[in-house]
């Protein structure tokens, strides 16, 4: 739930960047830094938990899971370049 979470918040970022206020781009670079950080922690945790895990169909649905909240990740690196464009 909390890489999910993360994702999510990440998702908003671009918007962010793109149409909100100038003075709080600094602050969009650092959720960005943020969320991608959560998501990645929340992997490491679940990743861990599942390696004793005998139930297949369990362990496929987690890393499922962990995939799709973790398709966001390929766009903090851009996400956090736009922000430093907007602040140089």
């Amino acid at each position: 739930a909390i890489a999910e979470s993360a994702a999510a918040v990440l998702a908003l970022v671009p918007e962010v960047v793109a149409h909100g206020n100038q003075h709080a781009v600094s602050d969009a670079g650092m959720a960005t830094l943020l969320a991608a950080a959560a998501v990645r922690s929340a992997a490491l945790n679940v990743l861990i938990n599942l390696s004793g895990n005998p139930d297949e169909a369990a362990v496929k649905a987690y890393r499922d899971r962990l995939g799709r909240a973790g398709t966001g990740l390929a766009q903090a690196d851009a996400i956090y370049a736009a922000v430093c464009g907007k602040l140089a």
